[in-house]
């Protein structure tokens, strides 16, 4: 309870704190801003062809920031539009005109006001499909309580089997990851996959991918701030025995219509036996789940995947596909029916920053016959008896929407779908986020301090997009190819995320809890964490999930402070050599270090080497324990974000830490800033 008392003063100190703070732009004199917007507007005001990129809705921008939002949010600068959209003051006044002169009820009854609810549901329910290019013709819209009450409905209705198999992205939300449970529950197989496996599965003839196992070594690329433990890098599932290759080829050669005609088994021993060819007697559906944009660093995964996944069926074995958009939907256009996604999950308040509380689950008119309904209540069941167990659902989607609807919510989408219909579409809102979110990149990206070093570390796929150009809607960038059967697939490409971590002058890694706390304080609004992200974030920086999962349970449920990490890495030769090189220049750490972009080392209180026995005795393995950082400081743009937005975290980030040592949390040692290892390497210290 103290400590509770002690996080809401120290909120409340942070929220008066930034209240009275100044903008951070009144510390740019006038006309300097004025000189880099002017150069800012001469690139993006006209649209940008090579990022596909257009901003201020044709000049509105300013005007309608100061009206709607600018009253709100003096001296601050909203940065998190994939935490939340922003809401416009019309949305509200809006709504409270509506509620004011008309009355609206429980639609489950029928009189005027309960009619008028129910005439706005379905309203909304056609007007949402159609933002996303479809109809009622093709797709039903389930209401739901949020996104995450979506991807709940999709776990808990799926027809899942022994022989099903629940494959997600790594980068997926925690919302579904947890969908792994009701999998489990019924007796499927469940994984990670990373791109380049459904990439490889996709252009296979296999019907099933080779699963991630959640025990296994993770494996960092050139993407991460890590290198491979001495688990070893991306181990699958074991291949099956020659016994289970046999049995299943068995039953392969089975008529199915034999299979159907089997009895139950009386017996344990009989039912392992009779399992696996009643099971051929029946299909089993698989789902594969993946984001359209990941909600860490926010990069674009390909919308074909969808399609492709149909693709892998056979008369027994099915895949089916979830498409979470919660972090998609608000800046990028998404068409249905181009995507043949069978499900599509978000939240409205991503979209249009109000109502809170209302979701939606979008369900390709041929998968609905699949959905299994346990529970039932409220408004999803028809008729019903008390004694005798027996009740009578209502048709789709009602049957899916438990209790009463929070329809004056559903009432307030009409003003929200107003905004961004009045901007020119989710089109417009696109090319506008990206040309405020490509300048932020390109002005973090380039600052260095006094020597030369980098101030920030950037995750995500800007990189990619620098080298092979912007890519949208399903075309096909420089030198990215296709897949097989004529598939044409989206590469991965970069949204206006910008996820980061700051670096001192010796490249040691600050605290990103301080960061965050620092921006708060100046009116910036950033997050801060994994932002519900574990696999792309562990990923980023350099942890495997066991390393977490271990140092959780040290933690014995106390996460006042969840910040560093230690870990143990192995050396390879090579980064052995450069161990001794920094060993020479007499060198104190108090982190990790980058010596290129696949290499990494770090050390307790200084880098003097330590032995570990390998199986030889004639070889010895040198380790290193590295501080590294649970979380990073996530950046976001939407349909409001304007140029002053992304200057000022520019600014912020270049005036606050220029040349200053990370002294928010005092690193065991620092780093030798000389020439030579600043030209080949990047130093990093976390804190956490």
């Amino acid at each position: 309870m103290a400590l509770a008392a002690r996080v809401v003063v120290l909120c409340s100190l942070l929220w008066a704190a930034g209240a009275q703070s100044k903008d951070v732009l009144d510390e740019i004199p006038r006309d300097m801003i004025a000189r880099e917007k002017a150069e800012f507007l001469k690139e993006y005001v006209c649209w940008n062809l090579i990022y596909d990129s257009e901003y201020g809705y044709g000049g509105r921008i300013d005007a309608i920031y100061e009206r709607e939002i600018g009253p709100r949010l003096v001296g601050e600068h909203y940065l998190d539009h994939t935490g939340a959209g922003v809401y416009l003051s019309s949305q509200i006044e809006s709504l409270a005109r509506e509620l004011a002169a008309h009355a609206y009820g429980n639609p489950h009854s029928i009189n005027p006001s309960a009619m008028r609810s129910d005439f706005a549901v379905e309203d909304a329910r056609d007007n949402m499909l159609r933002l996303f290019g479809t109809s009622s013709e093709t797709h039903t819209l389930v209401l739901t309580r949020s996104g995450t009450g979506a991807l709940k409905l999709v776990g808990d209705a799926f027809p899942w089997s022994e022989g099903s198999v629940f494959a997600h992205l790594r980068s997926n939300h925690n919302s579904v990851l947890g969908m792994r449970q009701q999998a489990q529950r019924h007796g499927a197989r469940v994984g990670a996959l990373d791109p380049e496996d459904v990439d490889a599965w996709l252009a296979s003839s296999d019907i099933e991918p080779e699963l991630r196992r959640s025990d296994q070594a993770e494996h960092f690329d050139d993407g991460s701030l890590g290198f491979p433990s001495e688990q070893g890098i991306g181990d699958r599932d074991a291949p099956a025995t020659l016994w289970q290759r046999f049995q299943a080829r068995l039953v392969s050669l089975v008529p199915i219509w034999i299979t159907r005609l089997l009895p139950s088994p009386a017996s344990s021993h009989a039912s392992s036996l009779l399992a696996p060819l009643k099971r051929r007697g029946s299909k089993t559906y698989s789902l594969l789940a993946y984001p359209a944009k990941d909600n860490y660093a926010g990069v674009l995964y390909p919308l074909g995947w969808a399609e492709a996944a149909r693709s892998k069926a056979d008369r027994q074995h099915e895949w089916l596909t979830v498409l979470d958009t919660a972090a998609f939907a608000p800046v990028h256009a998404l068409n249905l029916t181009e995507t043949r996604a069978d499900f599509a999950v978000f939240s409205f308040y991503k979209l249009f920053g109000f109502p809170t509380g209302v979701g939606a689950l979008i369900v390709r008119n041929e998968r609905l016959g699949l959905l299994r309904k346990t529970y039932w209540g409220g408004g999803s069941v028809f008729l019903a008896t008390a004694q005798l167990d027996w009740h009578q659902l209502k048709d789709f989607p009602m049957r899916f929407e438990d209790g009463t609807l929070p329809f004056l919510d559903i009432v307030a989408l009409q003003f929200g779908l107003r905004v961004f219909k009045d901007l020119g579409g989710t089109p417009a809102v696109e090319r506008h986020a990206h040309a405020v979110s490509r300048y932020a990149y390109e002005r973090l990206a380039a600052l260095r301090h006094s020597n030369g070093a980098p101030m920030v570390r950037v995750f995500g796929a800007h990189a990619r997009v620098e080298a092979d150009g912007y890519e949208r809607g399903g075309k096909k960038a420089a030198g990215m190819g296709t897949l097989p059967r004529g598939m044409d697939r989206r590469p991965l490409g970069q949204g206006s995320t910008i996820n980061l971590l700051l670096l001192d002058p010796q490249g040691e890694v600050r605290s990103y809890r301080s960061a965050g706390l620092r921006m708060a304080q100046a009116g910036l609004h950033v997050r801060v964490g994994c932002t519900c992200n574990p696999g792309e974030c562990y990923r980023a920086v350099g942890v495997t999930d066991a390393e977490v999962r271990d140092y959780a349970r040290s933690k014995a449920g106390n996460y006042t402070v969840w910040e560093w990490i230690r870990v143990e890495r192995r050396l390879e030769p090579h980064q052995e050599e450069a161990v001794e090189a920094l060993d020479a220049a007499n060198a104190q750490w108090g982190g990790f270090a980058f010596v290129d972009p696949s290499f990494s080392v770090g050390s307790s209180r200084s880098l003097r080497e330590k032995h570990r026995e390998s199986s030889s005795p004639a070889k010895k393995k040198r380790t290193v324990t590295r501080k590294l950082p649970l979380g990073s400081i996530r950046i976001s743009f939407g349909h409001m974000s304007r140029f002053e937005d992304a200057l000022a975290i520019v600014h912020f980030v270049e005036s606050r830490y220029r040349d200053e040592p990370a002294s928010e949390d005092p690193p065991e040692g620092s780093a030798p800033a000389n020439a030579e290892m600043a030209q080949g390497a990047l130093a990093f210290t976390v804190a956490h």
